[in-house]
């Protein structure tokens, strides 16, 4: 394979993994709205769900055993998680309610 074919390959799979990616973001964003009149998620979380989508479109389009793919996309509900324990404190346990 010479440089010109492998380029294309690369690209090939760029493409399509760039149109899974963009496809699966737009159903989840599309699906949100539907259900919540039209009102936008906040953007740290369509953030945290577009990185999600993209990697697993590259796992789908590349390998589905990349267990690096595999951990960013478990990494990214911590993120999220750790931002609403942050804004949302736990509430206060009352004693003799435990």
């Amino acid at each position: 394979m010479n440089d010109n074919q492998n380029s294309a390959q690369v690209k090939g799979t760029f493409h399509t993994q760039a149109n899974l990616s963009q496809a699966l973001t737009a159903v989840v964003k599309r699906h949100y709205e539907s259900l919540n009149s039209g009102k936008q998620m906040p953007p740290f979380i369509l953030e945290a769900l577009s990185l999600m989508m993209h990697n697993v479109a590259s796992v789908v389009d590349n390998n589905l055993y990349d267990l690096e793919k595999w951990n960013r996309i478990s990494d990214l509900p911590k993120e999220v998680i750790n931002i609403i324990e942050q804004a949302v404190p736990a509430p206060k346990k009352e004693e003799g309610n435990e």
